[in-house]
């Protein structure tokens, strides 16, 4: 899907995409987004780069923790969404209608939480 479409699925769910603000959430993103690239909630469509969940524009340790080396370079002014990469595992900025998957806040929510009892069951 497309980014737009993205995130209309995702308000259909009540959630929105999901938001990549920490090593830790990055490291949850990894576990779970092996196969293809997926839509992050992360654009500079009205202004800098922030987080569509929020508008929050990203800070410089954000940056540095979720961004690939030299990201967002917006290469040739056209690249205003952001994915997560799985060959590089991390972020990068990529045109808005490419087609990639994407996951909600609610799944990746929900996706740790079943991670979890799957760790307390064992022990």
């Amino acid at each position: 899907m497309v980014t737009y479409q993205t995130v209309d699925r995702c308000s259909f769910q009540g959630s929105y995409l999901v938001s990549v603000k920490t090593n830790a959430k990055l490291d949850l993103v990894r576990a779970v987004v092996t196969l293809s690239d997926s839509w992050v909630g992360m654009d500079c469509l009205r202004g800098p780069l922030a987080w569509t969940s929020d508008g929050e524009e990203l800070t410089s340790e954000q940056k540095a923790a979720v961004l690939s080396p030299g990201e967002p370079n917006d290469s040739r002014g056209s690249k205003h969404c952001v994915k997560f990469s799985v060959p590089f595992t991390k972020l990068n900025d990529i045109h808005c209608g490419q087609m990639n998957t994407f996951m909600c806040e609610k799944d990746i929510l929900r996706l740790t939480r079943k991670r979890q009892q799957k760790t307390t069951n064992k022990a």
